[in-house]
């Protein structure tokens, strides 16, 4: 969630070049690099998706847990991005 936090807080807070530039790197679309893969998934450019992502990490993640420690979270947060990446790559 700090990591939600600190990236959108320095994309709002950049200005012109280093915004297009944050963009490039951090999100996922047809002209972003290749680095956009991994970080599209706590870089956000709208205060929308920042605030659903950190919800639902903190509901859904934090119960999850709890019931099932947090080594297993990560391990099904790691499999849903590399998921998610994979049909993004193969949408673009």
């Amino acid at each position: 969630m700090l990591a939600n936090a600190g990236f959108f807080g320095g994309y709002f807070l950049a200005t012109g070049p280093l915004k297009l530039m944050y963009q490039k790197y951090f999100t996922l679309s047809s002209t972003s690099t290749f680095t956009g893969l991994g970080l599209c998934h706590v870089s956000h450019t709208h205060v929308s998706s920042l605030l659903l992502n950190m919800g639902v990490l903190y509901t859904v993640g934090n119960l999850h847990a709890k019931r099932y420690g947090g080594m297993h979270l990560l391990t099904v947060m790691g499999a849903g991005c590399a998921l998610a990446s994979v049909l993004s790559l193969m949408s673009i």
